[in-house]
C-alpha cells in the first residue's frame, strides 16, 4: 500500500474572490495547478484565534 501525500497551504488574509480570477486568467499558474490536481476550499479561524496586529 502506498502512503498518501498531503500538503496544506494556508494563505493568511487571502480572498477567493480576488485569487480565483487571477488563477483562472493564468496569473497564478502554480496555485491553479495545485487546485486542479487536488482539493481546495476556504478555511475558518478557530474560535478565539486572532491574528496579532502590528
Amino acid at each position: 500500500m502506498h502512503a498518501r501525500k498531503l500538503i496544506l497551504v494556508g494563505w493568511d488574509a487571502a480572498d477567493w474572490q480576488i485569487a480565483q480570477p487571477l488563477w483562472e486568467a493564468g496569473r497564478l499558474p502554480a496555485l491553479a495547478n495545485l487546485i486542479r490536481q487536488g482539493a481546495s476550499g476556504p478555511l475558518e479561524n478557530s474560535r478565539d484565534l486572532y491574528t496579532r496586529e502590528f
